[in-house]
């Protein structure tokens, strides 16, 4: 999901991979601890960070069904554009997974 952060200020998009690190690694009463002093330091930047996550996730629900929509058949240019954007983002991840087991097996 973070691929969507590209569209997003980067001192936004640096704290929303922050926030999305924490709740997949972290359960909610530590997410609510480390989160809490940042809320009350600058409330606004936090949400903007939290709208920016909602759209990012809305991104992904919607470059999903596509996906979903393009196996199925359907070919409007709406869901081709998702499409394209579902195949960039995993070639991207594709990517990123080689380079990560590559520089894994150079330091072993």
């Amino acid at each position: 999901m973070t691929e969507h952060l590209r569209d997003v200020p980067e001192h936004i998009a640096e704290r929303a991979r922050v926030i999305i690190q924490l709740a997949e690694n972290t359960d909610a009463i530590h997410v609510a601890d480390i989160l809490t002093p940042w809320v009350r330091e600058d409330p606004e930047l936090f949400v903007q960070v939290l709208i920016a996550i909602a759209l990012m996730a809305d991104k992904d629900r919607r470059i999903k069904e596509a996906h979903a929509a393009y196996g199925r058949g359907e070919r409007s240019p709406s869901i081709i554009s998702l499409e394209r954007e579902y195949q960039r983002n995993r070639v991207r991840k594709t990517r990123t997974l080689k380079q990560h087991k590559e520089d894994g097996e150079g330091a072993a």
